[in-house]
């Protein structure tokens, strides 16, 4: 169960990074951007950083 869940984190992580990183660049220019779709987005990637905290408990088996 394990290699499954490195298997699908390893897949996942370059997009997983790219979102983690576009989440930090808008939360610093969150002042410019304009609030359009904000509250979807904010809640899409909320769902995003839950499930990365729940892959990141495997932190020990991945090399990130």
């Amino acid at each position: 169960k394990s290699s499954f869940i490195q298997n699908s984190f390893n897949k996942a992580y370059p997009t997983m990074k790219f979102l983690l990183l576009r989440f930090c660049l808008r939360k610093y220019f969150r002042v410019r951007s304009p609030p359009v779709k904000q509250n979807s987005i904010i809640y899409t990637e909320s769902i995003f950083l839950l499930k990365f905290n729940l892959y990141s408990c495997h932190r020990q088996q991945i090399i990130l």
